[in-house]
C-alpha cells in the first residue's frame, strides 16, 4: 500500500496499481520461502515487476528501496531517494501510516 500511494504522486512515472503489486509481492520468497527468481518465473507479472524484484534493477527499484529503507528506519537513504524520485519526504510519515492502518483492516487490528 505505500508503494502505492508513492505512485499517486506521479502516476506518469510508474502507475499506482503496478507499485502496489511490487510492494505486495516484495516479501513473497520470505513468506513462502522459495527463491524470488523461481516464484516470478511463474507467475504473470509485468517484466518491470519482476526486473524490480529479482534483480534489484530497473525504474521501479527506487519506490521498493524507499520503501524498504523507510521501514528500516535508514533516514539518510530515505532522504537520497525520496528526493531522486522527487517524493516529498513530508508526505511520507502518512502515506507509512495510511499503509499500516490499511494492512490492519486484515488483522483485525484496527
Amino acid at each position: 500500500k505505500f508503494c502505492e500511494l508513492l505512485g499517486d504522486l506521479n502516476p506518469r512515472v510508474a502507475s499506482p496499481s503496478v507499485l502496489f503489486t511490487l510492494g505486495m509481492f516484495s516479501l513473497i520468497d520470505a513468506i513462502i520461502d522459495q527463491p524470488m527468481e523461481k516464484i516470478m518465473r511463474e507467475l504473470p507479472l509485468e517484466e518491470k515487476i519482476k526486473n524490480a524484484l529479482v534483480h534489484r534493477k530497473g525504474e521501479l527499484m527506487g519506490y521498493l528501496g524507499l520503501a524498504e529503507f523507510y521501514e528500516k528506519g535508514q533516514w539518510p537513504q530515505v532522504s537520497r531517494v525520496a528526493a531522486a524520485l522527487d517524493v516529498p519526504e513530508g508526505k511520507l510519515p502518512e502515506f507509512y501510516r495510511q499503509a499500516c492502518q490499511w494492512a490492519n483492516t486484515f488483522t483485525g487490528n484496527e
